[in-house]
């Protein structure tokens, strides 16, 4: 055992203060990465999310009823644009095919009943490669469907203020 009143180093009361300021701040230290390191083993085992209802139901020919929700791409005989749907609930981006052109009625805020394949993005073969299902999915999107214009209905529905202003917005824009 070892005796502090024979040594002088221990005798200073502020050797006391420091070391106990010490021990807090190692204790302290110690608990805050026991703290973090549950909390990254926990965290382990929650994974990002990579898919929705509508994406577990690909590949697949299915019918949807949805709302355009982007500004619809038209390029050449392909529009491109995103969608949700509610039943089952997800979003897919589509693209649409059409020889005739016939694109006028997909615009923002628009409901429509759709069929087509749906399928899930291809993800990157090769290490350092784009990975497009990594993109969209951070877009929140997990399947890709594709139709021709014919395949699509769209229904009639009044717009909500936020799809005016929208609309609007984007045609002062243009």
């Amino acid at each position: 055992i070892f005796n502090f009143s024979k040594c002088n180093r221990f005798k200073h009361k502020r050797y006391w203060k420091i070391k106990k300021h010490k021990k807090f701040y190692y204790c302290f230290n110690t608990s805050k990465f026991y703290r973090w390191s549950c909390f990254g083993f926990f965290n382990s085992n929650l994974r990002i999310k990579d898919f929705d209802k509508i994406s577990t139901l690909a590949p697949a020919e299915i019918t949807l009823n949805g709302q355009i929700v982007s500004i619809p791409e038209i390029n050449g005989h392909t529009c491109k644009f995103y969608a949700k749907f509610n039943e089952p609930k997800g979003k897919v981006l589509i693209w649409i095919n059409d020889k005739q052109h016939n694109f006028e009625n997909f615009e923002l805020g628009n409901s429509f009943q759709i069929t087509g394949r749906l399928k899930r993005p291809q993800e990157a073969t090769n290490p350092s490669q784009f990975d497009y299902a990594k993109y969209l999915q951070n877009h929140k999107t997990y399947s890709i469907m594709y139709a021709k214009a014919k395949d699509c209905i769209f229904l009639e529905q009044t717009l909500s203020a936020k799809w005016i202003f929208l609309r609007k917005h984007h045609d002062a824009l243009h």
